[in-house]
């Protein structure tokens, strides 16, 4: 069995295969997709705008992304900063934290995917 725990907690990459029937490929090409379409920008520009409602659907698109591909603590964390919009409080600690946490992930998926391709 192989030890994916490397990734951890950016990536819980056994639960993600599991969703995709122990897929590497499919699951490095869902990688990838994500690596291309997503960007901490989306999020981050319309909350420092004021933009709340907009931020709030994009967080929840994220957080739905996050948790199909097992990106758990970008998940967690898009999960907690919804919650935090959505009330109306203080967004920036948990918005540093997602950016880091999506850093991280990103570099972990870059590793993860070049493990998968070889």
């Amino acid at each position: 069995m192989d030890d994916f725990s490397g990734f951890l907690p950016y990536i819980d990459v056994k639960g993600g295969l599991a969703r995709l029937m122990n897929n590497k490929k499919f699951y490095a090409k869902m990688l990838r997709s994500y690596l291309a379409s997503t960007t901490f920008e989306s999020m981050s520009e319309p909350l420092n705008a004021g933009n709340f409602e907009s931020a709030r659907e994009k967080v929840h698109t994220f957080k739905g992304v996050c948790a199909n591909l097992s990106l758990a603590k970008n998940f967690e964390l898009s999960k907690s900063l919804e919650a935090v919009v959505k009330e109306g409080g203080d967004f920036s600690a948990v918005l540093a934290e997602l950016k880091a946490s999506v850093e991280a992930t990103e570099l972990s998926a870059n590793q993860l995917i070049a493990l998968f391709e070889a």
